[in-house]
Order: structure tokens, then C-alpha cells, then sequence
């Protein structure tokens, strides 16, 4: 969908657990959100430096869920106020099979949003020893998100 869609998911009076993918710029985001009361979360900022940081992926993502459903629990807001929460490098989720579903089950509401930024790669021009053995897929982590999402149809994508 496009960004106009998006714009009218943020306007309707309530949203149903709510979680949708941005692909685009973030100033284009930033656009559509003005007006919105809104909460940034970077994934990065969950996981310890690398010195503290468990060395078994399965320990990463465990550690990686504990913390993001801490996060989700502190940032509810009780007071029944609209809130969107812009949550950045969503990819680290994809990684260690995190998934969704802390989204769903501590922070989206009637009145919580939770907007997964993506940025769009960009076109770069490869040595042409490279090009033949390198695809890069732009809508792979995309496609990863659509599949997690409760409502496949919550992708807007800013074109280009």
C-alpha cells in the first residue's frame, strides 16, 4: 500500500492491534506522523555491548525477547492516550526469529500502533565481476515482516 493508506490508518479513531511495515524514507515517515504522539525504539538499543552479549544465537534472541517485552510493558501507556510506536532496525527481529508477537501481545491496542521503519535499500552500481554472482533482494526483508503480520495488508511502501 502506499503512504496515503498509512496516513488513513493513522487517522481512524481506533486501531485493532495494530502493526504495520513502513518501507520508505524517514522523513517521509516523519511526515505522515506529524500531529501523532509517537515513541522511537531502535532493536539495537535492547541488546547489551558485545562484550556482554550472549554467544549462543539462541541465548541472543531469548535475551533480545525478555528485553523488548520489558520495553513494550514500561511504554504502555495506562492512561488511554494514542500513541505509535516507530520501532527501528526491525531486520534484528527477522534474525533471531523474535517475530511479532511481543508486539501484539504487550503494546498494540485501540489506541497503540506499532510501526516497523524499514529503509528502502538503495541502488548501487556493482564491479561487474560481482553483479553475476550477487543478487541483492530490495523486498526480502519485506516479504519477511508481511508474513508475521496478523494483517498482510499493513506494508506501505514509499515509491521511489
Amino acid at each position: 500500500m502506499n503512504p496515503q493508506a498509512l496516513k488513513s490508518l493513522l487517522n481512524a479513531p481506533f486501531w485493532s492491534k495494530d502493526v504495520a511495515v513502513w518501507g520508505g524514507s524517514h522523513q517521509a515517515l516523519d511526515d505522515l506522523l506529524s500531529g501523532c504522539k509517537r515513541l522511537d525504539l531502535d532493536v539495537l538499543d535492547l541488546l547489551p555491548d558485545d562484550e556482554n552479549l550472549p554467544s549462543a544465537s539462541e541465548d541472543r534472541a531469548e535475551l533480545l525477547r525478555r528485553e523488548l517485552e520489558k520495553y513494550l510493558l514500561s511504554k504502555r501507556p495506562d492512561n488511554g492516550s494514542r500513541v505509535v510506536l516507530v520501532v527501528h532496525n526491525p531486520s534484528i527481529l527477522v534474525r533471531y526469529g523474535v517475530g511479532l508477537q511481543p508486539f501484539y501481545d504487550w503494546f498494540t491496542g485501540n489506541k497503540c500502533l506499532t510501526i516497523l521503519a524499514l529503509d528502502r535499500p538503495k541502488a548501487i552500481d556493482l564491479p561487474t565481476t560481482v553483479a553475476a554472482t550477487l543478487r541483492l533482494e530490495s523486498d526480502w526483508l519485506l516479504d519477511q515482516l508481511r508474513s508475521l503480520l496478523a494483517k498482510p495488508d499493513n506494508v506501505f511502501v514509499e515509491t521511489a
